[in-house]
Parts: structure tokens; sequence; C-alpha cells
């Protein structure tokens, strides 16, 4: 949920339930007698993936979506938004895709910047974003950054999983901070 959010343009999540007082309720972060579950922990590991994204996220405008294959509950999300193309995406190999399409701004320049998310909450994926020409791509998954080069992204999902996709490199000090 959290990812699918974040490709279609929130810029805040809030987690405001801890402890409901229900034997039925198994996704409560704090045990109703006070210790810690393991969705405490994931939550604690998606905040810290949100921190270190929220530079791209924050600095990022929604242009719009581009759905392959279905939602998990098969709703489409805002016909109005749906884009049949942006930048240089040309293919998408198929597979339960929702993609987020931005301009990311970055020291005055502006790069096209994809979040795609893996629409299955059951199913991993792996997904070949291919691309008109050969160019760099700053590649952002959960907290970790990397450039690559060619005319391909290759993508592996776990269920719900998201990378966000820049096209070329951003500035070598932002790239050498996290070598």
């Amino acid at each position: 949920q959290v990812n699918t959010a974040l490709a279609y343009n929130t810029k805040s999540i809030c987690y405001y339930t801890y402890w409901v007082p229900s034997p039925y309720n198994k996704r409560m972060c704090v045990h109703e007698y006070g210790y810690k579950t393991p969705n405490y922990y994931m939550v604690q590991q998606i905040n810290k993936e949100l921190l270190f994204q929220d530079e791209y996220i924050l600095n990022a405008g929604f242009k719009g979506y581009i759905q392959v294959g279905k939602m998990p509950n098969d709703e489409v999300p805002s016909p109005e938004e749906r884009l049949e193309s942006f930048g240089s995406l040309k293919e998408i190999s198929g597979g339960n895709l929702f993609i987020g399409c931005f301009d990311y701004v970055k020291k005055g320049k502006t790069y096209n910047m994809y979040v795609a998310v893996n629409n299955s909450i059951t199913t991993p994926l792996k997904e070949t974003l291919t691309f008109e020409k050969s160019t760099s791509f700053t590649i952002i998954h959960r907290d970790k950054l990397k450039v690559i080069g060619g005319n391909k992204v290759e993508l592996d999902l776990t269920p719900g999983d998201a990378y966000i996709i820049i096209e070329g490199a951003l500035a070598d000090d932002e790239f050498l901070r996290f070598q």
C-alpha cells in the first residue's frame, strides 16, 4: 500500500493503528500487552526506506501513471491520469505493474522519474523496462542507490515491492555520497 501510494503521488504516510482491541487483528504493531510485534519492525524498515527515498519523492511532480495488468482489487485508478507513454519508456515486459510517472528536479535540471510497483500482493515479479535509447539510469531500491547504463532496466520485485528509476545519472556528488 505504501509503495502504490508513493507511485500515485502521495507526499506523506501516516500509521495510526498501533493496537486495536480485537483478537482478530493480526496486523497490529504493538501487542495488547505492550510488546512489539513483527509488524512493528516491518513498519520501522519501511520508515527507514522512506527516509532514504524522501529526497526523490518530495522533489518530483506527478505527471500520471502507466498501468500494466490489474490492481489487487481489480480497480482502475483515476482514468484521466492514465498515460499511454512517458519519457523514453518504450516497452514493459508484462505482469501487474503500476508505474507512477514524475518530473524530478535536481539542481535546476529536470529528469524523467518512474516509481514502478509490483501490484501483486502474493506473487514476485521480474520485469524489464525497455527505453528508446541507451542512457544512464539512477536506480533506487529500498535504501540502496546505483547507476547503470544501457536501454533496459531489469527489476526483481517481491510482492508490493517498488523501484524508483530516474532517466540519467544524477550529479557525481550525489552518486558518490551513496558509495
